[in-house]
């Protein structure tokens, strides 16, 4: 109680020793609470992840070793290893073509031709003008 005897500056950005920060301690020590991730920013994630190799000691993404396997199961003569991946070489060309406006409008196009490549039913526009009558 000694401390607030004591004379101070008064003002405006100018609070009591008491009331100030301590040091080293932050005025917001819980921070910004983090974003939840959407189902697609979960999955770039999980096909991130590092695994290893069967036989040997080096490692590679899932997604990588996803898509060996996919090449492998094609070639072996699996009709739909063969077609699923004619649909991911699909979606690669044109998501890469230059005539996509924005990255946004890219990433979005690739998030619903990934919902309809898993079975998602996802209206179109195509869908949107039958509806409609037109």
């Amino acid at each position: 109680m000694k401390a607030d005897l004591e004379p101070h500056e008064k003002g405006y950005m100018k609070p009591p020793k008491r009331a100030r920060f301590k040091p080293g301690k932050s005025g917001n020590p819980k921070g910004r609470p983090k974003r939840a991730d959407d189902p697609y920013t979960s999955l770039q994630k999980v096909l991130a992840r590092r695994i290893p190799v069967a036989g040997g000691a080096a490692r590679m993404s899932l997604m990588e070793a996803l898509i060996r396997r996919l090449r492998e199961r094609a070639l072996a003569g699996d009709r739909r290893a063969l077609q699923l991946s004619q649909k991911i070489l699909k979606m690669h060309a044109t998501s890469q073509s230059p005539d996509h406006q924005s990255a946004h409008h890219g990433l979005e196009a690739v998030k619903l031709r990934l919902a309809r490549l898993i079975g998602a039913h996802v209206p179109d526009d195509e869908d949107q003008d039958a509806s409609r009558g037109t």
